[in-house]
């Protein structure tokens, strides 16, 4: 296992919008498959969710990973940590701008704001 950062983030947006939203606000580069993007520290691989399932998805803590999309981001080989943590917070206050629900697992969510996302979760569940 890699002492590397990585982070798995789910978010509740179509895969070619949210491609197309991290080229745009964070001028990201598009790599040759199309759906991976760099930035910073980071390498993401904007992936389909092949557990997406619109009957269960929901912005809760269990319903999250039901989601359409999610980012497979991990770090440039010369990113130093801080970096990466930096780079996966920028990507999802982005996500978060644009109203999309996005939750980060990772095992560092704490240093993240809003602990990944999951803090946001619960703001909408205490509100239903």
């Amino acid at each position: 296992m890699s002492d590397e950062p990585y982070a798995k983030i789910y978010v509740a947006a179509d895969r070619e919008e949210v491609k197309s939203l991290l080229v745009t606000a964070l001028g990201a580069d598009v790599l040759g498959n199309g759906y991976t993007v760099t930035f910073d520290s980071v390498e993401v691989d904007v992936r389909r969710n092949d557990d997406r399932d619109d009957r269960r998805f929901a912005p809760t803590y269990d319903g999250f990973i039901y989601s359409q999309t999610y980012l497979d981001v991990t770090g440039k080989p010369d990113a130093s940590y801080e970096g990466v943590i930096k780079a996966i917070a920028r990507i999802l206050e982005v996500l978060w701008d644009s109203k999309w629900t996005a939750v980060a697992a990772a095992d560092f969510e704490d240093e993240l704001p809003h602990k990944g996302g999951v803090e946001l979760l619960s703001n909408q569940d205490s509100s239903a």
